[in-house]
């Protein structure tokens, strides 16, 4: 097989500032709850943060920008990452035969961006340089991937949030998952095949 994942992704720091998608009082004026009372905002807030994290697993998305180390034994044919959206490589590293851990130049690969996932690979006329045989990790790529700020988040991941939130803070989760019906449908776009 040509195109490998990462053995296993590190999650290195969150890079946007932003930890909330939407507003406790968005949710509450979805809601129809007076945005003076406050005593639910602690609520509100920990079921948007549970939404999001629900959403992120569901559809197969980082929503803020976070950084990632994916880890590889030896250089694939293709290094495939299915994180998303807007992901950006900011090194690859890799243990030379000579134990040596190097960067790799950045005109040596390139990324493919596609709906669903990178590629990287050689650029034209290039090919990954060999690794340090029989040695776990020895390749490594760095990449950030996410929306900037809640304000570059779409506005229909945004509505499938505040609705199941609502969803959450009406008691009505009957079905025994988080995600509505309606959130789902306005995320199916987004979804990975394979997620």
């Amino acid at each position: 097989m040509i195109y490998v994942e990462p053995r296993k992704l590190e999650l290195i720091e969150k890079v946007a500032t932003d930890t909330l998608i939407v507003t406790v009082n968005e949710v509450k004026r979805s809601a129809r709850i007076d945005e003076a009372e406050t005593m639910l905002d602690a609520v509100i807030e920990r079921n948007i943060k549970t939404v999001q994290s629900k959403v992120e697993k569901w559809a197969g998305l980082t929503l803020l920008k976070t950084r990632f180390r994916g880890f590889y034994d030896s250089f694939p044919v293709v290094m495939m990452l299915t994180k998303r959206p807007e992901l950006i490589v900011e090194k690859i590293e890799y243990l030379d035969p000579t134990k040596t851990m190097k960067i790799l130049n950045s005109e040596m690969y390139q990324v493919q961006k596609m709906e669903k996932e990178s590629n990287v690979f050689p650029s034209e006329n290039n090919c990954f340089p060999s690794t340090m045989m029989f040695t776990v990790d020895s390749v490594q790529i760095t990449f950030v991937v996410g929306y900037a700020s809640k304000n570059n988040v779409p506005d229909d991941i945004k509505d499938a949030i505040i609705d199941s939130v609502v969803n959450m803070i009406q008691g009505d989760c009957g079905e025994g998952t988080l995600l509505t019906k309606k959130a789902k449908a306005l995320l199916r776009s987004y979804r990975a095949n394979r997620v």
